[in-house]
């Protein structure tokens, strides 16, 4: 297999599996709460840190490929660059549109139980 297919074939693996994580975090089925959204997040976490694998396989190999055209480097750089990219914008994103805070009432504050009152005690002899 020749350079320059290698490179290509992990940047079309690196799209796949970067869109079918994706996907496949859409088609998880259940309930709204929070067992459901962790499954969610376990399943779109794994895909892109397998994409960010593929990116600097092709990367690397971009760089050890001897007799490349800068082109062909540039490809291969190509998914990395997306990658850090995406993650740059949510993390300035996040920075920059932080999430309203809801003000909420204090917990009530309860005392613990010592014993029973004396009218749920029963008598009986």
């Amino acid at each position: 297999m020749k350079g320059t297919s290698l490179i290509y074939l992990f940047v079309i693996l690196w799209a796949l599996v970067f869109a079918g994580s994706i996907l496949m975090t859409l088609n998880i089925d259940g309930p709204r709460n929070i067992d459901t959204g962790f499954k969610r997040l376990d399943v779109l976490v794994r895909g892109q840190l397998l994409a960010l694998l593929l990116a600097l396989a092709a990367a690397v190999g971009g760089f050890f490929v001897r007799g490349l055209p800068r082109r062909h480097k540039l490809t291969a750089l190509a998914p990395l660059g997306l990658t850090l990219i995406g993650v740059l914008s949510i993390v300035l994103f996040a920075m920059f549109f932080p999430r309203e805070t809801v003000e909420t009432e204090p917990p009530l504050t309860t005392k613990p139980v010592t014993s029973a009152p004396a009218e749920t005690l029963d008598t009986q002899d």
